[in-house]
């Protein structure tokens, strides 16, 4: 399987989506930066509802040094640098992002880049979810953005039955 690399916000979503699992199922183990880590913590500690990484076996937590230079030249969370970070030094084939300003950079860089659309989309041709406008409809209503005309061409790959 692929190794990945995951950010915050994919986890997050997929979590309240009820679809954390789907990680799994794609891609076997996912490794998550310690940044990462630190940042769902704190928002659970927050009160805000994310899922917790050591009930999830599946998850590696990895150590992941954001190096001077990267940090220096990129204006982005700690989590999304830590990804990029990770990608350039080989501890993920496939990155997990959704932040448009930090998929553009690792894009910029030569790596691979999906999120959390990506997932569910990859999930769906897999037959692991049953419909992804149904999965879209929920993602919108946890606060996700997507343009109307990404949601339209995704709807139109995945009409509801």
């Amino acid at each position: 399987m692929r190794r990945v690399l995951c950010d915050t916000s994919p986890l997050q979503y997929l979590y309240h989506l009820g679809r954390i699992e789907v990680l799994r199922y794609l891609y076997g183990k996912v490794q998550v930066p310690h940044a990462v880590a630190d940042e769902l913590r704190r928002g659970l500690q927050g009160g805000i509802s994310l899922p917790r990484l050591e009930d999830h076996n599946w998850i590696v937590l990895v150590d992941i040094p954001i190096p001077k230079q990267l940090a220096l030249t990129i204006n982005l969370g700690p989590g999304e640098m830590a990804v990029i970070a990770g990608g350039l030094a080989g501890f993920g084939g496939l990155l997990l992002l959704d932040d448009l300003r930090a998929r553009a950079k690792a894009k910029s860089l030569g790596l691979a880049v999906t999120g959390t659309i990506g997932v569910l989309s990859a999930a769906r041709r897999q037959g692991i979810i049953p419909s992804l406008s149904i999965e879209l409809d929920k993602l919108e209503s946890c606060g996700f953005r997507l343009s109307s005309a990404l949601r339209l061409a995704l709807d139109n790959v995945d009409p509801i039955d």
